[in-house]
């Protein structure tokens, strides 16, 4: 009984601990300090429109995520960060449940502390977005949590399943899943009741049916995802000067004559294809070697050793073992999706923080096998628990609530939404490069983006009814108006079309910014 309570306080401990130490953390590093228009803005807007009765799709449980909190917040930028602190906070007490406390596991409890401390609250982690990648995370971490308790291994199929309608990639591992499985009743026939073959096998039939009726790769979400990774790289290298996420269709005809075929690219130019693999694998060695502080060789140490044993306990387990326990074959099955996005999209921090994940229990397990005769003494006095009791969800919801006045960037898209918010402008058709800034503002309002330009300025202008613009570089410079000659006229002219004159509002403070106005 002692020890059970044991394992309770100190479990405590850890995670109060770790939320006290991300609290401080994220309020040193003021992050998040703004929201972002693309792709986070666009799980919002999909989460507020979301029906519990649509059909299955990529990103339906973060959506219906984003749907649930928006019943406690009816704020757009409030729910935005309160999303974060909801997802981060709940991913650090996932991972840290993971900790064999009961079984003093003293090398459990110092690699989830280096890994905490060093890697998940790293300046590049606990700013990581887009924030689907956190709550994905924390569906990992669940299911390499369940997969540690052998009466429980009837929901990986299940959550496998969830994660699959997050993140799309993931549908290697709900196969594999099934796979491993049905291994496992093959291997334990004898042991497992009969009854519960009944209930089970119906069970996973219908969610592999599910899964390929809605299958969820369905579409071009993988190869716009290589394409603009692609073109990112050619980007930071300096060989092409066009935005990679909006030209990334006539870069990808240039280098493989295809923008639609992935399977095309590869054999069209398998050079050029196995060069930027390559370059990703460096890539990814010197993003987690700079996230960690560590040199690059030991870093590769790192990486290959824990992976090729773990590989290789696996397989131990799987073939000779009694055990009922997989955890080594589960965390592999569950890093390869997040592995092949390094490796042939791009090393991302984002992917790095998946594949981050499943590694941990894979050094749970080299780790504790290399070690197991450490064991962890008897605890006999307990830390002071009321210094961590403030930690709680009202912290996370009250420093949600306060990111909305942070106004210490004039050129954020807070500022922008905060000050549209207090001109009371009615029914905005708003010409901007950022992204969706109109779900932050509380009127009618409509982003027009600079890639539905396909006739003239004027024309543009008049037949979207555009009444307010977000003048920057990247407007100004993009190929579709830099051309123009009714653009260059605007710019000289003050602003002015042949039909209507637009007027600078004094109020954006942004420099090499003019957020212009529309005189109706």
């Amino acid at each position: 009984m002692f020890i059970n309570e044991k394992k309770i306080i100190w479990t405590l401990v850890i995670i109060l601990f770790s939320l006290y130490f991300f609290n401080l953390k994220s309020d040193y590093l003021s992050f998040p300090n703004d929201v972002r228009l693309y792709d986070e803005s666009d799980s919002l807007e999909k989460g507020l429109n979301f029906s519990f009765g649509e059909k299955l799709q990529d990103g339906y449980f973060y959506f219906s995520f984003y749907k649930f909190l928006s019943f406690f917040e009816n704020n757009n930028v409030d729910l935005y960060f309160l999303m974060y602190y909801c997802l981060f906070s709940s991913l650090i007490v996932g991972i840290a449940l993971g900790t064999k406390i009961a079984y003093n596991k003293f090398v459990h409890v110092v690699i989830y502390l280096l890994y905490f401390v060093f890697f998940l609250m790293s300046p590049s982690i606990i700013q990581v977005w887009p924030f689907i990648t956190i709550f994905s995370s924390l569906l990992l971490s669940i299911l390499l949590l369940v997969s540690n308790n052998k009466n429980c291994y009837i929901f990986l199929p299940l959550l496998t399943f969830v994660l699959v309608f997050t993140r799309p990639e993931f549908i290697l591992s709900f196969y594999l899943t099934l796979i491993f499985i049905i291994f496992y009743i093959w291997k334990h026939f004898d042991s497992i009741p009969k009854k519960n073959y009944f209930y089970f096998i119906p069970f996973l039939v219908l969610l592999l049916a599910i899964v390929i009726f809605y299958n969820p790769t369905k579409g071009s979400r993988s190869i716009i995802a290589f394409g603009q990774h692609y073109s990112l790289r050619l980007a930071l290298n300096g060989t092409i000067s066009v935005d990679p996420w909006t030209n990334w269709e006539s870069v990808l005809l240039d280098h493989f004559q295809e923008k639609d075929s992935l399977i095309k690219i590869v054999t069209n130019h398998p050079e050029k294809f196995l060069r930027h693999v390559a370059e990703n694998i460096g890539g990814c060695v010197v993003e987690i070697s700079n996230v960690l502080n560590l040199d690059i060789p030991f870093t590769i140490v790192l990486l290959i050793f824990v992976y090729i044993f773990s590989f290789c306990l696996g397989l131990y387990q799987l073939i000779f073992s009694r055990e009922t326990k997989y955890l080594s074959v589960v965390a592999w099955v569950l890093s390869l999706p997040p592995l092949i996005g390094v490796l042939l999209i791009f090393p991302r921090t984002h992917y790095i923080l998946q594949l981050s994940v499943p590694f941990l229990y894979m050094m749970y397990e080299t780790f504790e096998f290399l070690f197991s005769k450490i064991k962890l003494k008897k605890v006999h006095y307990v830390f002071f628990l009321s210094i961590f009791v403030w930690v709680s969800l009202d912290q996370i919801y009250l420093k949600a609530k306060g990111k909305q006045y942070d106004l210490n960037n004039p050129c954020s898209n807070i500022s922008l939404a905060f000050i549209l918010n207090n001109t009371h402008l009615d029914g905005i058709k708003f010409l901007t490069t950022r992204g969706r800034i109109c779900m932050y503002y509380k009127g009618s309002c409509e982003d027009i983006r600079e890639y539905n330009k396909n006739s003239s300025f004027d024309a543009f202008v008049n037949n979207n009814n555009i009444n307010l613009i977000l003048l920057d570089k990247a407007l100004i410079n993009d190929s579709r108006f830099v051309n123009d000659f009714e653009f260059k006229n605007f710019l000289k002219n003050n602003y002015s079309t042949q039909q209507y004159s637009f007027k600078p509002l004094k109020v954006w403070n942004c420099s090499n910014q003019v957020l212009l106005r529309r005189d109706n």
